[in-house]
């Protein structure tokens, strides 16, 4: 018998923009901080848009909305990430 940790809650990416959180759909959502951390190091152009330096979090969810966008791999198909 296999035993499966199913997954409950997902970080998923916001960017900052003058007090307010926009999800972002072009950066992967993760299940644990240290994958989270592990990108943001591995790819340090996100942090800067058009010359701009960019605030981006991942706040974790565990709404039906963010597990499905973890299943279908929002922001992981057809990029260039290191992940």
């Amino acid at each position: 018998m296999i035993l499966v940790n199913p997954v409950t809650v997902v970080l998923v990416p916001f960017e900052n923009r003058s007090g307010q959180l926009h999800k972002r759909k072009d950066l992967p959502r993760f299940v644990e901080t240290a994958e989270v951390i592990k990108f943001m190091k591995d790819n340090p152009s996100i942090h800067r848009r058009n010359g701009q330096a960019v605030h981006l979090q991942w706040i974790e969810h565990d709404e039906a909305w963010a597990l499905r966008e973890f299943h279908e791999e929002l922001g992981r198909k057809g990029r260039e990430w290191v992940l």
